[in-house]
């Protein structure tokens, strides 16, 4: 029970409550939970069960997830927390997440929930050991602690079905190796293992292996210049269908700390030389404090109690927008900020040096980059905070992945909506030719003994006809749904243009009901072009086939074709009942009719597969039109000319 995850999930719906649970664990495997429904259950627990991760509803009777997100912040800030809830608006989504939410998710998306939580807790657990890494290098020096925010750290994989390794740049250059310098295996890692440690690297992974639990151990690396570094291994294993096929790691560089430790060792064990030894350390760890900083990516900055500067190094310019020469003694104001951002600088910075507490902003800089920064006080022996430092780097790069995530996120949402309408239309669509059918057979069933061949013919006539609309209704749908899929497949061939046009038309013809002046002037000098046929095919007897049906008997249809800078362009208009101009936005959506059209047959979908079939080509259309004046489409598709 203790090794378990505790989630604590607060839910006044038991179904949405059992639903969070079976969803958690698609992700999830070994964990328990607690589930409450009010304010004085939520804050008991959150004592008495300890929790790992928290799950919110947004409202419920008499309290709110901002509540017990408030309630929880004030227990720890290291509580991974998510709101659940059934509906939220942007401008709540975005209250949650400045309040302290680590994500929200919709119910509707439900299946998101489980790898929300894997990377809510995740992100909590990276803070938290970040803060501990602060933490543990107070107790030898101040300035060491501050100097140890900022570490360098490298990424690896192990395929173990594969047996490839992939390293980050930077975990080549911890081992002394330009990035893929080198080819490397699990082989090549143990040879740069120290000899002292090669034994214990073995066993290590043999207890992943056997246990499939995650681990982390302190090890020695022999690099490529023969120095010697110290590193933290932290190794996780991940597992597809339930079986181990990678571990998964991160090592960092933590030479700097045992340096520090060992200094630290021989300074206890010579006590008869304290005061020196102790002068020697402070001014060892303010040089290593300066190189450490000096060449850090990240931003450090160093504040006085009058808010001026004692400390920047060469990173800060990405944050002040110059040169960071001449800025010792600098207020905020004289160091660039602008006069919206200077009063939130000041009373964080304020807050910390009151409170004792360190702190995390996230802002935007005039220069369009997003920073964040922690800020940490420095207390000295009478308990006083003497100054604070500011650690922060750039994450403009991250904002744009939130903001392409939610660009995504809002993609998916209106893609099921047109789904949704899309089924029911469709639906709706098959349901009257399926009555008609059913309603012929009842009839032809119960009086075929005293009909005579007139009648019944009339009647099979009827279903033979709905059951040709059914099938021309289907091969419209799955003709949308390859286009849509990516299944439909371009098969170009050499097309002589004016001959296969006057095919098309011929076979329109045939199919047309009506009298019509039909048209045709090609205009282009090339006799042949490549074109997928066809879905050449489907555009024009779709678009003639449209004209046709919205013109009047005797009524004239023009079509012309014209070939320029590689490009097809074809017209078809016509002097029909034309189309009302707020319409025109709606045409290409499937199983749209237009007011005035109703009375007419068809399906609706003609000119949605126009449309996809012309974007499949990388092409476009364009339609313009006047009410009881006609109708003109435009379409131009990319094409290679043959000959001229």
């Amino acid at each position: 029970m203790e090794n378990k995850l505790h989630i604590l999930i607060l839910e006044d719906v038991p179904s949405d409550a059992e639903l969070a649970e079976f969803e958690l664990k698609t992700e999830l495997n070994d964990f328990v939970t607690k589930i409450v429904d009010n304010e004085k259950d939520f804050i008991k627990e959150l004592s008495e069960f300890n929790p790992n991760l928290i799950i919110s509803d947004y409202r419920l009777p008499n309290f709110t997830g901002l509540s017990a997100l408030k309630i929880t912040l004030e227990k720890s800030r290291y509580i991974p927390f998510i709101i659940y809830t059934a509906s939220i608006n942007e401008e709540t989504a975005v209250e949650c997440m400045k309040a302290g939410a680590d994500d929200y998710v919709i119910k509707e998306h439900i299946r998101r929930l489980g790898i929300a939580a894997i990377n809510a807790i995740e992100r909590k657990k990276s803070e938290k050991e970040h803060h501990q890494l602060i933490q543990s290098t107070k107790e030898s020096e101040v300035l060491l602690k501050s100097a140890q925010v900022i570490g360098e750290f490298g990424y690896w994989e192990l395929d173990l079905i594969k047996h490839k390794s992939v390293w980050s740049e930077n975990t080549y250059r911890i081992f002394g190796y330009e990035p893929f310098e080198i080819e490397i295996d699990l082989e090549f890692f143990r040879s740069r293992v120290h000899p002292e440690d090669i034994q214990m690297i073995k066993q290590s992974h043999e207890e992943i292996l056997e246990e499939r639990m995650p681990m982390d151990y302190d090890f020695r690396i022999i690099c490529k210049d023969g120095s010697i570094r110290w590193l933290n291994n932290k190794i996780k294993p991940a597992f597809e269908n339930g079986n181990l096929v990678k571990l998964l790691g991160t090592n960092h560089d933590i030479t700097e700390r045992k340096k520090i430790d060992l200094e630290l060792k021989r300074y206890k064990e010579r006590l008869e030389d304290i005061v020196e030894e102790k002068t020697k350390e402070l001014r060892w760890s303010e040089e290593k404090f300066r190189v450490l900083t000096e060449y850090s990516k990240d931003v450090v900055i160093r504040f006085n109690r009058d808010l001026r500067v004692q400390y920047i190094n060469p990173a800060a310019e990405i944050l002040i927008g110059s040169p960071v020469e001449g800025c010792i003694g600098k207020t905020l104001k004289e160091l660039g900020f602008t006069d919206d951002l200077i009063p939130f600088a000041e009373t964080t910075l304020e807050k910390v040096f009151n409170t004792k507490e360190e702190s995390r902003i996230e802002f935007k800089y005039p220069n369009e980059r997003w920073i964040d920064l922690i800020i940490i006080p420095e207390i000295k022996t009478n308990g006083e905070v003497s100054s604070v430092f500011v650690s922060g780097r750039d994450v403009t790069k991250l904002k744009e992945y939130e903001a392409k995530l939610q660009i995504a996120i809002d993609k998916e949402k209106k893609l099921n909506e047109l789904k949704s309408k899309f089924i029911s239309t469709a639906s709706h669509e098959f349901r009257t030719p399926l009555a008609t059918i059913l309603s012929s057979a009842q009839m032809i069933q119960k009086f075929s003994k005293i009909w005579d061949e007139t009648e019944l013919t009339g009647h099979f006539d009827t279903i033979n006809e709905s059951i040709k609309y059914i099938v021309e209704l289907m091969d419209e749908v799955l003709l949308i749904s390859k286009a849509e899929t990516g299944a439909m497949k371009i098969q170009l061939g050499n097309v002589e243009l004016e001959s296969i046009m006057q095919k098309f038309i011929d076979e329109s013809k045939s199919l047309i009901k009506k009298e019509l002046k039909i048209k045709y002037n090609n205009k282009a000098y090339e006799k042949e072009i490549v074109i997928d046929k066809k879905m050449f095919h489907q555009i024009v007897s779709n678009l003639l086939s449209n004209a046709a049906k919205y013109s009047n008997e005797g009524s004239e249809v023009l079509i012309e074709t014209d070939i320029k800078k590689n490009k097809l362009y074809l017209k078809i208009e016509d002097k029909g009942i034309g189309i009302e101009k707020e319409e025109l936005p709606h045409i290409f959506d499937p199983f749209f009719r237009t007011k005035n059209a109703m009375h007419i047959e068809g399906t609706g979908l003609g000119l949605n597969i126009v449309k996809s079939i012309v974007e499949v080509l990388n092409g476009k259309i364009d339609v313009k039109s006047e009410i009881n004046k006609g109708t003109s489409f435009y379409v131009e598709i990319p094409i290679t000319k043959i000959n001229t």
